[in-house]
């Protein structure tokens, strides 16, 4: 068990999980968003049709996750949509991924190989890009 004082239990480092779990969720405009309900004025966690993501996702959003513990993580994928640039992808500060992605206003995943430290870190997706992207969930294998 993998675990830093401080912090309490990592999550395992493999398997699908929802973008709506992220912990912190801001941009150069925005300081950390708490709770839902901002429109599309500004990146938030929201729901539609009983399905929940971040919305409103623009240039330089960060998206973070605390905390996983990486074992022999190879990939991520994120299904994303409305899309138009790149997910940098960082355990820590370290970038261990880059992602290109490029949909329009259907759901689809996009995967990249990553070259991660085994151990406990934050998980961090920043997006640089065009228009508004919708996070719904991502994968580490």
């Amino acid at each position: 068990e993998i675990t830093t004082q401080g912090i309490g239990r990592p999550l395992k480092a493999m398997g699908v999980y929802p973008a709506a779990l992220c912990c912190n969720l801001y941009n150069k405009k925005t300081k950390n968003v708490q709770g839902v309900g901002k429109s599309s004025k500004q990146p938030n966690i929201t729901s539609i049709h009983d399905e929940c993501f971040v919305t409103a996702i623009t240039n330089d959003t960060t998206i973070g996750f605390k905390y996983f513990a990486f074992t022999n993580v190879k990939s991520i994928t994120v299904t994303v949509r409305n899309a138009d640039g790149r997910v940098k992808i960082f355990a820590g500060q370290e970038n261990i991924g880059n992602i290109n992605v490029q949909c329009g206003n259907a759901w689809q995943s996009f995967e990249t190989s990553v070259n991660v430290t085994d151990g406990v870190a934050p998980l961090y997706f920043i997006y640089h890009g065009k228009g508004k992207m919708d996070f719904k969930c991502m994968e580490l294998k």
